[in-house]
């Protein structure tokens, strides 16, 4: 976390950006690409870094196609051959097959005309419509989404004021921890577990950002940390309600919510490790067999919770190995995820 406090990023061309002449966003496009090639070939970027372009839907649906051509010919170009792992291309409120389809033809024709492979490229797409859950008819949509995206799908994300918007759920009420978003969380978990593919988390919209740029008295020195601090805590409280619906990643708008974000996290992982790693320890001391411990039934169903919260804890480094020290885990067995396999290196280190 302290080399990387920013796992995922992406150069924007839909909301964020707004509506720009053909020969604004042409400029841009290329401009973004040349840097971005520079950052890859210099390894500067994080693990995962892309781009986001706009809808395909018909109002933008041209000018989404010319700028992911554009940029992906200039990266190719500023590469020289070198493809990027971890590059990923979004593609916001998608909502039927189709627009699922162009995007990978297109993509596709991009790689083939610089020289890569087809498939080289990973994508995302953006839940943000209730018609992208549902079909007219009733159907799950959101399955048939991920499933025409096929195998270079690595994600799909939450847009979760499009949807409150879209369910005419006004301003002062598109909060993120509203119902509907709660609703939109358990489709996308749902739909994506069975396809191996992340799930992503929305924004935060109010942000840390102080209201006096040169504070002239203590008075507005004091407004902006309120403001701040307020902002800080609903960042806060968001991420714990992620991290409890069970998606371990989110959007953050301004470099200013990365300290809440980073607290969230850590004391998500942290306020109850000493608890969960007592009663795993346990668990898989009795070679993953039914155990109680101050009143926790534990079998096969809560070890694979506390082995879900050990996991992601030490994979985002909240978790560190001196935390498994004290209880003979190793937690580089975990990654098995196969309680056979945890109990059988458990035991060899414990003989040892």
């Amino acid at each position: 976390m302290q080399k990387t406090p920013v796992e995922d990023y992406r150069i924007d061309f839909e909301d964020g950006y707004g509506y720009r002449t053909d020969e604004e966003e042409n400029n841009h496009a290329i401009t973004a690409a040349t840097a971005a090639a520079g950052l890859i070939l210099a390894k500067k970027t994080p693990e995962y870094f892309g781009f986001r372009v706009k809808p395909l839907t018909p109002a933008t649906l041209k000018r989404s196609l010319m700028t992911m051509e554009m940029f992906l010919t200039q990266l190719a170009k500023g590469l020289d051959g070198y493809i990027p792992e971890g590059f990923l291309i979004t593609l916001p409120k998608v909502e039927t097959i189709s627009q699922v389809n162009i995007f990978n033809t297109a993509i596709d024709m991009v790689l083939q005309k610089n020289g890569w492979p087809a498939g080289t490229l990973r994508t995302e797409i953006m839940i943000e419509t209730p018609s992208a859950i549902l079909t007219q008819q009733g159907m799950a949509n959101l399955p048939l989404l991920i499933e025409a995206a096929g195998d270079r799908l690595f994600a799909v994300h939450a847009g979760l004021y499009d949807f409150t918007g879209a369910l005419d759920i006004a301003a002062t009420d598109q909060m993120y921890q509203h119902q509907y978003c709660n609703f939109l969380r358990f489709m996308m978990l749902v739909s994506a577990n069975n396809a191996g593919v992340h799930v992503s988390d929305g924004a935060t919209s109010f942000l840390p950002v102080e209201k006096y740029k040169k504070p002239e008295n203590s008075e507005q020195s004091n407004e902006n940390k309120r403001i701040v601090w307020k902002a800080w805590r609903l960042h806060f409280d968001n991420v714990l309600h992620s991290l409890a619906m069970g998606i371990v990643q989110g959007w953050d708008l301004h470099p200013g919510q990365i300290p809440a974000r980073l607290a969230a996290v850590y004391y998500y992982y942290r306020k109850d490790k000493d608890k969960l790693m007592s009663r795993f320890f346990n668990f898989v001391k009795s070679a993953a067999q039914a155990t109680q411990q101050s009143g926790n039934f534990d079998d096969a169903a809560t070890g694979q919770g506390m082995l879900n919260f050990l996991l992601k804890g030490y994979e985002c480094g909240a978790l560190n190995d001196g935390d498994f020290a004290g209880y003979g885990i190793n937690p580089e067995s975990l990654k098995s995820r196969s309680f056979p396999k945890i109990c059988e290196a458990f035991n060899n280190k414990k003989s040892n």
